[in-house]
């Protein structure tokens, strides 16, 4: 139809619907699949390439790939929901963050990122699952996750999700 725009799709929660948005996400990461399947990783970090808002609640199904990715079927699945999304940037050697006040989870979140709060970024490394669970390892594997010659000045997302709540059709 000319013109037509269709409705949001609803997504059914207990007895109420909400419109939600889904989002898709690979795990090609070797070394954090594994700590995923297992639960013991529930976050990941991902440059922004989306215009399209991550918010608490929406649903997100991440996936491994069978053989190549992109160029195969895809593998284990996990659906559930996003329990946080926030913003993190790196500008002139130093690492910002665009979370509010009152969801303060890791930093400091009144002006940049310091020396003395390296240790946040180390945390952020750590629960990504990234070998070495540094500032150094998570620069350097965000650079070639994403075959990139620089982070200055790109967003990045940290995404959280909740291990204990898991959706049908898996």
């Amino acid at each position: 139809m000319n013109g037509y725009i269709a409705p949001p799709r609803k997504i059914h929660e207990i007895g109420r619907s909400a419109t939600m948005t889904t989002h898709i996400m690979s795990l090609t990461y070797a070394p954090k699949i594994e700590a995923v399947k297992s639960g013991r990783i529930n976050q990941t970090i991902r440059l922004v390439r989306s215009s399209v808002e991550k918010k608490k609640g929406d649903k997100l199904i991440l996936h491994t790939w069978e053989g190549k990715p992109y160029r195969s079927k895809w593998g284990w699945r996990l659906e559930t929901r996003l329990t946080h999304a926030f913003k993190i940037k790196k500008e002139n050697g130093i690492w910002y963050s665009s979370i509010e006040p009152e969801n303060r989870i890791l930093f400091n979140t009144i002006g940049p990122w310091c020396s003395q709060l390296d240790d946040s970024v180390d945390m952020l490394a750590y629960l990504d699952g990234i070998e070495p669970p540094t500032k150094d390892g998570l620069e350097s594997t965000l650079l070639k996750l994403n075959g990139l010659k620089s982070l200055d000045g790109l967003e990045f997302q940290v995404i959280r999700w909740d291990n204990s709540v898991l959706l049908e059709g898996k």
